[in-house]
C-alpha cells in the first residue's frame, strides 16, 4: 500500500497539522485536528490510534498497558512512514518507562530517521530530527552526535517554527560547551514564534532563565523569564504543562534562595513539591527535599531540616531497590544508610551544641559525642595507615606483573606486525611472480593460438589449455588478495564485525548490537584491519571484565572521518585510578589509534557502564 502517495490531499495536510501540533505540545489543537481526520484504510487506522495515544500521554502521563508489544506487532509490515513513527513512539515510551536505557533509546530513534528518510516525507524527517536532538540534549553523554543531526535538521527546516527549534538547539549546544558567541540567537528564534505556538514559547522563557541563571549569574532576569513561562504554562491544563510548572517552581527556588529570600523560596519549592507527588516523579521529589532541607537547615528550623533529610534518603533507597539487582542494591542501602546516619549525627551534634546554652546537660552530651568520634576517627586512621602499607606491598608486587604484560603485549604486537609482513611477502610473490608469469604464459599462448593451423581436435585441446591458464591466472590473484587482506578480504569491515558480534552473542551470556550509519564503501585494506583488531579487543575487554549484558557498536562515517563508539551496561571503572599498566588493553588500543593518526575517548562511571569512542580519520 502505497500510505501517502494514495491519500487524498486533505488528510495528507491533516497529518502534517496533527504532527506539528503534537511536536508544539499543543493538546487541544492536536486533539481537535484529529477528529477531523477521517479513515480510509487500515494503516489509516493505526495511525489515527498512534497519535491518541501520543496526545494522551501528554495529557496524562501515560502510555497503554503492555504498548510495546503492541507497536512490535503492528510495525511488522507496515510501509516507511508507520515503522517511523511506531519506532519513534516506542522510543518515547521507553524513555518515560526508565532512565537508564540510553543506547537502546537513541538507536530507536535513529532507526525511525532511516525509516523516515525512506519514506521521503520531509515533514516526518524534521519531527523525527527535532526528538533525536531533544534526546541528545538532555543526554550530555551522547554529545559528539549532537553537531551532525543539528545540520541534518537545518537541512529539513521548512517553516518558521521548526527553525525556531534550530536556534534553539544549536544556542543550547553551544552554550553547555562555554561557546557563548551565538548566544542571541535564542532571542532570535523567539521572535519566529507565533502567537498560537504558547508551549514552545514557554520552554524558550524557561531556558532563557536557566541561561541567565547559571551561565550569567544574572539572578533577577532569570526570575524574570522564569515567571513569564510560568505564566503560560498555568493556563494548560496536561502532564506536559503541569511538569513544565514542576521545573520552573524550582527553578525560582532556586533563585530565591541564591537571593537570600528564603521565604519564597520555601513557597516555591513547596509548590514544586506537590507537583512532583502528584505526577509521581520520585527523582525529582529528591532534589527537591534536598533543597528544602538546605533552606530549612538555614533557617534554623530544626525538626523541619531533619524531616527532609530523611525524606530525601529514604526516597533514594526506594529508588535504588527499584533500579538495581539485590546485590547492589543491599550495598547502595548500606553505603546511604551509613551515610544518612553520619550527617545525622553531626546534624544532630551541631543541634546539641546550640542547645548547650540551654541546657548543660545537652552540652555535656555533645563534648561526649565528639570525644567517641575522635577516637574513631584515631583508630580509623591507623587503619589506613596498616592498609597503605599493605597496599604499597601489592603495588610492587603489580608493578612486576604488569610488566610482564606489557612485555607479553609488545611480543603479540611483534608477532601480528610479523604475520602481517609475512602475508604481504607472501601475496607479492604471488601477484608479482607467479602472476606475471601466468600472464606472460598467456600472451605467448594466445599469440601461438592465432598464428598456427589446427585440426578440430587440435582446436579443443587449445581452448581447453587457454581455459585452464585463465583460471590459474584468477586464483593466484585471489590468493594475493586473500594473503594480503587478511581476516575480512571478502567481506569488508561492517559485514566482519556484524558476524563477529553475532558469533560472541551467540556464544555468551551477553548481547552485543552493530548500528551502523553512512559506511556505504570499502575503506583502504590495512586500516580496515586496523580497526577490526581494536574492535576484536574492545569487545574481549567488555567480556572479561565489565560484566555486561548489552554491548551496542555504533559505526558512522563523516566526509573524512569514521566515528566508532562501543558502549557497555556493565559495571564501570573510575578511570582517575587506572594507570597506564593496568589498563594494558585500552591503552594498546589508544596507540593502535595514534599509529593510524586517530584518537580514544573512554568514559566511564562505577556501576553505570562504560563507553570508548574512537575518532579515526579516512
Amino acid at each position: 500500500m502505497a500510505f501517502l502517495h494514495a491519500q487524498e490531499a486533505d488528510n495528507k495536510k491533516l497529518i502534517k497539522d496533527i504532527l506539528k501540533q503534537i511536536q508544539l505540545k499543543e493538546v487541544n489543537n492536536a486533539s481537535r485536528i484529529l477528529n477531523e481526520f477521517k479513515i480510509k484504510d487500515e494503516e489509516e487506522g493505526l495511525l489515527k490510534t498512534l497519535f491518541l495515544n501520543e496526545i494522551n500521554y501528554l495529557k496524562n502521563g501515560s502510555y497503554p498497558q503492555d504498548y510495546t508489544s503492541f507497536l512490535d506487532k503492528e510495525g511488522e509490515e507496515a510501509s516507511s512512514f508507520i515503522r517511523s513513527y511506531i519506532l519513534l513512539t516506542k522510543s518515547k515510551f521507553i524513555e518515560s518507562q526508565s532512565s537508564d536505557k540510553d543506547s537502546l533509546i537513541f538507536s530507536l530513534k535513529i532507526d525511525a530517521y532511516e525509516q523516515a528518510e525512506a519514506s521521503e516525507v520531509k515533514y516526518l524527517k524534521s519531527y523525527v530530527l527535532n526528538d533525536v536532538l531533544s534526546y541528545l540534549f538532555k543526554s550530555e553523554q551522547l554529545d559528539h552526535f549532537y553537531t551532525y543531526y543539528l545540520s541534518q535538521y537545518e537541512h529539513q527546516v521548512q517553516s518558521d517554527y521548526e527553525r525556531a527549534y534550530f536556534y534553539y538547539y544549536e544556542t543550547c549546544f553551544k552554550i553547555r560547551n562555554n561557546d557563548f558567541s551565538d548566544a542571541s540567537k535564542i532571542y532570535k528564534g523567539l521572535k519566529l514564534l507565533k502567537n498560537d505556538e504558547k508551549n514552545l514559547k514557554g520552554e524558550f522563557f524557561q531556558t532563557i532563565g536557566a541561561i541567565k541563571e547559571y551561565f550569567f549569574n544574572e539572578l533577577d532576569s532569570a526570575r524574570f523569564y522564569y515567571g513569564k513561562a510560568l505564566n503560560i504554562f498555568k493556563t494548560q491544563d496536561s502532564y506536559y504543562s503541569r511538569s513544565r510548572m514542576l521545573g520552573i517552581y524550582n527553578n525560582l527556588g532556586i533563585v530565591k534562595f541564591r537571593s537570600e529570600n528564603n521565604q519564597l523560596a520555601l513557597r516555591d519549592f513547596n509548590e514544586a513539591k506537590n507537583l512532583a507527588l502528584e505526577l509521581n516523579r520520585k527523582r525529582n521529589l529528591v532534589d527537591i527535599y534536598d533543597w528544602l532541607y538546605q533552606v530549612h537547615k538555614k533557617n534554623d528550623h530544626k525538626d523541619s531540616t531533619i524531616y527532609y533529610l530523611d525524606k530525601k534518603y529514604n526516597l533514594e533507597k526506594e529508588l535504588d531497590r527499584t533500579q538495581q539487582s539485590i546485590s547492589i542494591t543491599e550495598l547502595q542501602t548500606k553505603y546511604q544508610t551509613e551515610k544518612k546516619e553520619k550527617e545525622n549525627l553531626l546534624l544532630k551534634q551541631d543541634l546539641l551544641i546550640t542547645d548547650n546554652r540551654k541546657n548543660l546537660a545537652y552540652g555535656a552530651t555533645a563534648v561526649l559525642i565528639l570525644t567517641v568520634i575522635s577516637v574513631v576517627f584515631v583508630l580509623k586512621n591507623t587503619r589506613k595507615k596498616k592498609q597503605l602499607a599493605e597496599q604499597q606491598h601489592l603495588l610492587k608486587s603489580r608493578e612486576i606483573e604488569n610488566l610482564l604484560k606489557d612485555q607479553e603485549l609488545q611480543q603479540i604486537d611483534a608477532l601480528i606486525a610479523g604475520q602481517e609482513k609475512e602475508r604481504q611477502r607472501i601475496a607479492n610473490e604471488l601477484h608479482d611472480n607467479l602472476g606475471g608469469d601466468l600472464a606472460t604464459l598467456k600472451l605467448h599462448f594466445h599469440h601461438l593460438q592465432e598464428k598456427s593451423k589446427r585440426t578440430k581436435e587440435e582446436e579443443k585441446l587449445f581452448e581447453k589449455t587457454g581455459d585452464l591458464l585463465e583460471e590459474a591466472y584468477q586464483k593466484t590473484r585471489q590468493m594475493a588478495h586473500a594473503k594480503n587482506s587478511g581476516v575480512i578480504a571478502k567481506m569488508g569491515l561492517l559485514p566482519a564485525v556484524k558476524k563477529m558480534a553475532g558469533k560472541i552473542s551467540l556464544a555468551n551470556k551477553i548481547k552485543v548490537e552493530v548500528h551502523d550509519s553512512g559506511l556505504s564503501r570499502r575503506l583502504e585494506n590495512s586500516l580496515e584491519i586496523t580497526i577490526f583488531r581494536m574492535l576484536q579487543e574492545l569487545i574481549t575487554n567488555c567480556i572479561k571484565h565489565a560484566k555486561a549484558e548489552l554491548i551496542v557498536i555504533y559505526l558512522t562515517e563523516h566526509e573524512e572521518s569514521l566515528n566508532i563508539m562501543v558502549e557497555d551496561n556493565g559495571v564501570g571503572f573510575d578511570i582517575k585510578k587506572v594507570n597506564k599498566q593496568e589498563g594494558m588493553g585500552l591503552y594498546s588500543i589508544e596507540r593502535r589509534a595514534e599509529l593510524i593518526g586517530g584518537t580514544m575517548t573512554v568514559e566511564s562511571h562505577k556501576n553505570k557502564g562504560t563507553t570508548v569512542i574512537l575518532d579515526i580519520p579516512l
